[in-house]
């Protein structure tokens, strides 16, 4: 916008006002124009809903200086430009001081002579002091499959000071968006958070405490993703976050949830990356850590933070069987390090039992006397770490995209069929693991709808409304159970002609271990609820147990699960189910993969085989 069309721009909204400032006017096809501004529509978080109509995302009345500004871009900035530039009084600058990010852009995009925001507010100006010369660094924890507001990970941001010493960022200030849910949990929690009955709002903490939380209580790891912004951005971010810390949004886990309002704060340091727009039904946190690493010279280098499971892991894979077991005996009773095997090994053997040991007694809990005196213990042996942490081959952001839909030629009991799945979220034991949790699956909402050619018959198969499978192996130091619970609905064979739909829901708890050839089994005993009318009196409950061997044959290109299953049941049906399937799948890119399926099944009709063949296309 010219300078000539600037200055025509208050006269014409204010025409009856000489204001402090001197300045321009917008006229209507001005005002629209500066309206549309992504500057603007970053800095209201103004989006374009399905049917075309223009709304902000902050659900906040009080953040709107005018009565339509919530669904009017142009009646805001109007109104904004009414009361933060027209009607600036020098002696009462509260709004500005509520509202610094849009008065300051709003200055610059109207080229008038007005002090700077942090000029007008001390307490604003103090902020922007401790903020100075900082670093952005974007934090993804890894998914944690037992809290649902968690189980596809999780994101907020760090402060970094450029002048203070190495180590410091523990003490760096974190910015995160999170639901104000009073710590309400179960059935409650989960339909609030799914119809957006809470408030989400971004809060402040010392990234420490974000460690202890995500790192060692949720024993999560943590990717630093550090982040090429500018000065002058960093300082519009700041300003931004300060007008949203009394405003709120809705908060919806599966959209509006913690990571996709990190993008709009984003959005509003730097317009131009339009994170949001990727984003419309879902916003998976790992896909939104995706769309920051793949915005061009945005991203500079990646820091892996590993977690107390990861660290002890990695560890132990580092020792000998006598040490393994030493560092067991130390950390129960540490003054088995004066006496054999221990008082007799090298300094370097003792330094990686010490060092492991530390590990192994945070994870057992241990008191912090304990802790304390194994980290003495191996201070005083003056050698370099032993113990090296390696990252994983495959960041979160580098693996597979979380959603995905599928096209599936198939053949059961010699009928043909084309089939067609949607997986909105997020990841199965079949696709490639890398970026993922080992051995672990979290589907959401997979959706199957079949053709029968020779019937001329499109119908649901199946609808998989929530699946978490957990196979994390054991070892001598890290001794997980192994589980799954899930449920949907899904077509039983009741016989050879009789397919319907019954509501299937169940879950189990084993032992996995890992196996030569990067192979690994897992061990279960399972039950299962089942609802449908041919049930005798509607209900019927299986239990009995599976298996399933999975294996890389060539890691993250090519991946084969086999898992077999077998229930009874026993409220009148009194029969054996049994079900065992081979899956292949093969990597082509992060986008797109094929598998290969072989599978047969007996419930109480004939017994069942099947063959199908899927084109899968992994997207976000």
């Amino acid at each position: 916008m010219s300078y000539a069309a600037r200055f025509a721009l208050l006269i014409s909204i204010l025409a009856s006002s000489v204001g402090p400032v001197a300045g321009a006017d917008l006229n209507s096809n001005n005002l629209s124009e500066l309206a549309s501004n992504p500057k603007w529509t970053a800095l209201v978080h103004y989006r374009r809903t399905f049917f075309g109509a223009v709304r902000s995302e902050i659900d906040s009345p009080e953040f709107f200086l005018s009565p339509n500004g919530h669904d009017s871009p142009e009646s805001e900035l109007r109104a904004s430009i009414l009361e933060l530039i027209e009607k600036r009084s020098p002696t009462d600058s509260a709004l500005i001081c509520r509202f610094p990010a849009r008065y300051d852009w709003l200055r610059k995009a109207l080229a008038i002579d007005s002090p700077a925001p942090e000029d007008l507010c001390p307490a604003l100006n103090s902020k922007l002091k401790s903020f100075k010369e900082a670093q952005l660094t974007l934090i993804f924890a890894e998914s944690y499959p037992t809290n649902p507001a968690s189980m596809f990970g999780h994101s907020f941001m760090r402060f970094d000071s450029t002048s203070e010493a190495r180590g410091s960022d523990l003490l760096a200030p974190v910015i995160s968006f999170a639901a104000k849910t009073d710590d309400q949990k179960g059935f409650f929690f989960a339909f609030k958070g799914l119809t957006g009955l809470y408030k989400g709002v971004f809060f402040h903490a010392p990234y420490h405490v974000r460690v202890r939380q995500y790192n060692d209580l949720d024993r999560r790891n943590l990717w630093e993703y550090h982040l090429n912004f500018s000065a002058d951005e960093i300082r519009q971010l700041v300003l931004h976050l300060w007008e949203l810390e009394k405003s709120h949004f809705d908060y919806y886990f599966f959209d509006e949830n913690c990571s996709y309002h990190l993008l709009g704060a984003l959005d509003a340091a730097r317009p131009e990356l339009e994170l949001r727009a990727n984003f419309f039904l879902f916003a998976i946190p790992t896909d939104t850590v995706r769309v920051v690493t793949e915005s061009p010279e945005l991203l500079k280098s990646v820091t892996f933070r590993p977690s107390e499971a990861t660290r002890l892991r990695q560890a132990e894979e580092q020792l000998n069987e006598v040490e393994v077991e030493t560092v067991r005996q130390i950390v129960e009773n540490p003054s088995v390090k004066n006496v054999e095997p221990f008082s007799t090994m090298s300094q370097a053997e003792q330094a990686r039992v010490l060092e492991t040991a530390v590990d192994f007694a945070a994870w057992r809990d241990k008191s912090a006397e304990t802790i304390l005196e194994l980290q003495k213990a191996r201070s005083d042996i003056n050698l370099p770490r032993a113990i090296v942490y390696t990252e994983p081959k495959v960041r979160p952001d580098q693996g597979h995209y979380s959603s995905r839909v599928a096209l599936e030629y198939g053949n059961e009991n010699s009928t043909n069929y084309l089939g067609f799945v949607w997986r909105p979220a997020y990841h199965d034991l079949y696709d490639m693991p890398g970026g993922y949790l080992p051995a672990s699956s979290l589907t959401f909402a997979e959706t199957e709808f079949r053709y029968e050619t020779a019937k001329d018959e499109l119908r649901l198969e199946s609808v998989n409304v929530i699946e978490l499978e957990s196979y994390s192996a054991r070892s001598q130091l890290v001794e997980p159970w192994s589980w799954k619970i899930g449920g949907g609905i899904r077509r039983y064979y009741f016989d050879s002609e009789d397919k319907s739909l019954i509501i299937d829901g169940g879950g189990g708890l084993g032992v996995s271990y890992e196996l030569p050839a990067n192979m690994q089994l897992a061990v279960l005993l399972d039950s299962q609820l089942l609802y449908g009318g041919r049930f005798e009196n509607n209900f019927e409950l299986g239990l009995g147990a599976s298996a399933a061997l999975l294996a890389d044959i060539l890691p993250e290109k090519w991946r084969l699960g086999l898992v077999g299953e077998s229930n009874y049941l026993v409220l009148g049906t009194d029969q054996l189910t049994f079900s065992v399937k081979l899956v292949q799948t093969v990597s082509i890119s992060k986008s797109h993969a094929l598998r290969v399926e072989l599978g047969r099944l007996e419930e109480l009709g004939r017994p069942v085989n099947s063959a199908g063949l899927q084109w899968i296309y992994y997207f976000y």
